[in-house]
Parts: C-alpha cells; sequence; structure tokens
C-alpha cells in the first residue's frame, strides 16, 4: 500500500474480510503480525476527521510493544508513550477516553507472585516457578503502563479527564502492598495524587451510594416507627384519660348511689343528761338497750342526746313499776324541762 490512493483497491477486493481470518489473538504467527500490520496501516491512511481517533493509532502500536515480554522493549516504549502524552494534549486525551485504561486495569488485576527466597523452603514443582517466573516477568509491564498514568496525571489538568483513572483504584490499592518495592510505590504514588484531588473509586463512590441509600431508608423507617410509637403513646394517654374520666363518674355515681339508698336500721350511741343524776341507775343490756332504774319516789326527768338531725328514727321504751306517772317524748334540743316536772304538766318547758 503505497498511499491512500490503494484504498479503493483495498476495499474493492474486500481485503478486511480476507485478512480477518488471520486475526485470533491466541495465535501471534507471521500472517497474524502481517494482517494486523496491513489493516492498521489502512486504518492511517484512510483521513479519518476525529482528532482523538487519529491520536490512538499512534498509541495502539506503543501499547503493544509495552506489552512485549522484552523488558528492554517494553520500557523504551512506556518511556515513549509516557513522553507522548506529555506533549500532546490530544494523545493524552485519547489515552484516557479509548481504551488505555480498561487495558491497564486488565494488566494491573493480574496475580502478582511475590518471589522466593529459596525453592526448597516452599518444595514448589517445576511448572508452578516457570508460571511463577512467567507472571513475575510481567513485572516490567505493570512498571510500564504505571509510569504512562503518572505521566497523564502529572501533564493533565482536566479534573473530568482525571476521575476517569479512578477506575484503577481496586487495583492500585492491591499492588501498594504487593509486588516489587518500584510498582508499590507507583501504585502509592497515583493513589495519593488522586487523593489529593479528591478522586475516589468509582467501587467506592457506588458504596457510598449505597450506604446513603440505606441510611436514608433506615432514617425513613425510624421516622416512620417514630410516627408509629408517637401515635400509639397518644393513643394509650387518651385511653388512660378516658379511663380516668370513668373512675370519677363511676365515684360519682357511687356516692350518689349511696345518697339513695335507703339506710339500714342502726343503733345509736347516745348520753344522758339530767339535773339530779343520783335518782337514776343505768346499765347497758346488750344488743344497744339499756336499763334506767329511778330510785326516788319523786317526778324527774332524763334526757338523751345526741340531737336528731334529718332523717327517720326510732326509739321503743318499756316502762315497769311505773304506775301512771311515766312518758317519753321529743322536743327541741333548746328546750330546758324543768325538775320535778310530771308528764301531764302543761308549760312548763321553755
Amino acid at each position: 500500500m503505497k498511499g491512500p490512493e490503494c484504498l479503493d483497491e483495498f476495499y474493492s477486493q474486500d481485503m478486511p474480510s480476507i485478512l480477518n481470518k488471520f486475526l485470533s489473538p491466541k495465535t501471534s504467527n507471521e500472517k497474524f503480525v502481517l494482517s494486523t500490520t496491513i489493516l492498521h496501516i489502512a486504518g492511517v491512511l484512510d483521513n479519518i476527521s476525529d482528532e482523538i481517533v487519529r491520536a490512538n493509532a499512534a498509541i495502539e502500536p506503543l501499547l503493544q510493544m509495552i506489552h512485549s515480554p522484552n523488558e528492554g522493549r517494553s520500557r523504551a516504549a512506556s518511556k515513549a508513550l509516557g513522553e507522548l502524552a506529555e506533549d500532546n494534549d490530544l494523545i493524552c486525551a485519547s489515552l484516557l477516553s479509548t481504551g488505555f485504561l480498561g487495558s491497564v486495569q486488565h494488566t494491573l488485576s493480574a496475580d502478582i507472585i511475590d518471589q522466593v527466597e529459596t525453592s526448597q523452603q516452599l518444595k514448589l514443582s517445576e511448572s508452578y516457578l516457570k508460571q511463577s517466573k512467567e507472571e513475575g516477568d510481567s513485572a516490567h509491564i505493570k512498571d510500564g503502563l504505571l509510569d504512562v498514568v503518572l505521566r497523564i496525571m502529572h501533564s493533565s489538568d482536566n479534573d473530568e479527564e482525571l476521575k476517569q483513572i479512578a477506575v484503577l483504584i481496586p487495583a492500585l490499592e492491591e499492588l501498594k502492598s504487593k509486588g516489587s518495592r518500584r510498582i508499590r510505590r507507583r501504585a502509592k504514588d497515583i493513589l495519593s495524587l488522586l487523593g489529593s484531588e479528591g478522586i475516589t473509586s468509582v467501587l467506592s463512590s457506588k458504596k457510598e451510594k449505597e450506604n446513603e441509600l440505606k441510611i436514608r431508608e433506615l432514617e425513613e423507617l425510624n421516622r416512620k416507627q417514630e410516627e408509629l410509637n408517637r401515635k400509639q403513646e397518644e393513643e394509650l394517654r387518651q385511653v388512660k384519660e378516658l379511663n380516668e374520666k370513668q373512675k370519677v363518674e363511676i365515684a360519682q355515681q357511687k356516692v350518689e348511689i349511696e345518697k339513695w339508698k335507703p339506710k339500714l336500721p342502726q343503733d345509736i350511741a347516745f348520753t344522758t343528761t339530767s339535773v339530779d343524776p343520783a335518782d337514776f341507775v343505768i346499765s347497758a343490756q346488750g344488743n344497744g338497750q339499756i336499763k334506767i332504774a329511778k330510785q326516788q319516789n319523786k317526778y324527774n326527768n332524763i334526757s338523751f342526746g345526741p340531737v336528731l338531725e334529718n332523717g327517720i328514727y326510732a326509739v321503743e321504751a318499756s316502762f315497769q313499776y311505773s304506775g301512771h306517772g311515766a312518758g317519753i317524748g321529743i322536743v327541741r334540743d333548746t328546750y330546758s324541762i324543768p325538775d320535778n316536772c310530771a308528764p301531764w304538766s302543761v308549760g312548763t318547758a321553755s
């Protein structure tokens, strides 16, 4: 392909479809190399107007070289890509928006095998040692990619673009305590720069949002529960007030009922008063009865207390050996019955 004028013939012969059969990533033979190279050249020769996409054409070969198992070639490519990102804003923007970070995330997420001092200590099998060596050889790839990321962060002043690097935080958190000292240092440097910009992990942000949502849900649940508790407390208070009111009403009704209940006959404690107490001998007979014996042969009187208030009262008296000179009656408390007054006397009380 000598130039853009060859593109029409390239597509007319359906070369992309023909080369497609050699593009399996599981093979790295000469056909794969030539096919990818031809397609890359065809893509670059086509006059693509999008500058970011054109910048990606410069990035892809270097990114492939960084993943070389040859440490020298890999470091040369990472140095070239890092310098390119520092010098060209479009390259920097393309790295942050066209899949570079996804490739970095994939590579960093690979398990890191710590180097062992001697194989005798762990008695590793030959195949395991070979696998550890192959994974250990990828350390220079991780280091190169982290170097490019650091250069991007130092050269870019676009906060929104830098936020995209947050996708690497989970892998960086793992790397800062694993792998070689160089990788740990780079991981810590990147995390420190992200932290200084207030950039957190996408997963952390999602977790924070989930936690905030849970907190809001719990707060709403607590609010509803508190509202329900207040409602129940108010209902309980009203029930208590109603009960107290009913108790008062019942007590008042009992008082009224007692007022209207017929009173059963009761014995009344009484006292006696006489102007001549020596003339009378009083003795209790039980069951509210008393016996009064008059000593002298003359007319005399004796008064009983208390003063009778409103109500119905009954008194029963029996006279013995009194002839016709005995009597019983009720007078006002203010009346004074004179001594030697006979029952038939008239106008003697005052």
